[in-house]
């Protein structure tokens, strides 16, 4: 099985960036455009709304420094946008991708959507093979 990191360097994406966003308004108004033009830009591969220093995170996947450079000039296009700062990911150390559920506490599932219910027979059989 070929490791994600693998896989990006397969393709020739090569640089995985974090970018820090600060926005100039506080208002919901403007993290909605926000988020609106980030999901619209297909190297930002995760966007976190964040409490502190910045507003946002953004994980993203690029070729080269020059595609991260052009990125984050985009980036500081979107209106609303008061500061960026960036930095480069040397390596993966490690992804987890199980959740770090204890399975001595009864889990409840809370206001499940229609695409959760078709994944909860799988979770529940994961459960069990945890127990």
């Amino acid at each position: 099985m070929v490791k994600l990191e693998d896989r990006r360097q397969i393709v020739g994406l090569r640089v995985m960036a974090f970018i820090q966003v600060t926005l100039e308004k506080h208002v919901q108004s403007a993290r909605d455009g926000f988020a609106t033009e980030v999901g619209r830009i297909a190297e930002i591969m995760d966007c976190y709304l964040k409490v502190g220093d910045q507003d946002y995170l953004l994980r993203a996947i690029v070729s080269d420094v020059s595609d991260l450079e052009n990125l984050i000039a985009r980036i500081s296009r979107i209106a609303g946008v008061a500061s960026i700062r960036s930095g480069l990911a040397v390596r993966n150390v490690y992804s987890r991708r199980a959740l770090p559920l204890d399975v001595s506490r009864p889990i409840q599932v809370k206001s499940p959507s229609a695409d959760s219910e078709r994944h909860r027979p799988s979770l529940h059989r994961h459960l069990q093979a945890l127990a």
